[in-house]
């Protein structure tokens, strides 16, 4: 892989086609202690989003660095008019962080995943829309959950990655 610097309004590409393999779909955020050996946010479960997916084929994903002040619906939406295009599943952020690890942030201030309740496609109100902030502390995984509907405005000073599957080669 090889880190480029297509530019776009809120994020920068840092690399390009990373191949992520497939899943059964089973594992989730919650249940995936040995990843996540640090924190995990108990809203996973109390937001009824501790439920398994389906099989993933084998893709590849693009992984951003956010590079201006805004919250996920102007980071993720300058991506992609398409929410649907930019999620992931559960099984496929846990595979992400235990096979790319050094693609993750590892100061404490995260990678985001953007994923849906029991991977439905993205409700027009975007209800079912969530966010999974991944970060490292003292060398352990760590992952929270946010609302996508969430106004809270991100600062590009601390470089937050974003990891969506490949839209163009």
């Amino acid at each position: 892989m090889v880190a480029i610097a297509a530019t776009t309004k809120f994020t920068c590409s840092l690399f390009k086609g990373v191949p992520l393999g497939a899943t059964s779909g089973t594992q989730t955020l919650w249940r995936a202690t040995e990843t996540f050996s640090g924190y995990r946010d108990s809203d996973l479960r109390n937001w009824k989003l501790d439920t398994p997916g389906k099989f993933t084929s084998k893709l590849l994903v693009d992984v951003h660095e956010q590079v201006k002040n805004g919250n996920y619906a102007q980071i993720f939406g300058d991506l992609a008019d398409d929410l649907n295009k930019l999620r992931l599943q559960q099984s496929q952020i846990d595979l992400f962080c235990l096979d790319h690890r050094d693609k993750l942030r590892d100061d404490g201030y995260g990678t985001r995943f953007l994923f849906t309740r029991n991977d439905e496609p993205v409700n027009e109100d975007k209800s079912n829309v969530f966010v999974a902030r991944v970060f490292v502390l003292d060398g352990r995984l760590s992952v929270c959950v946010y609302w996508f509907s969430d106004d809270d405005v991100w600062g590009a000073r601390y470089r937050y990655r974003i990891v969506t599957p490949q839209l163009a080669p």
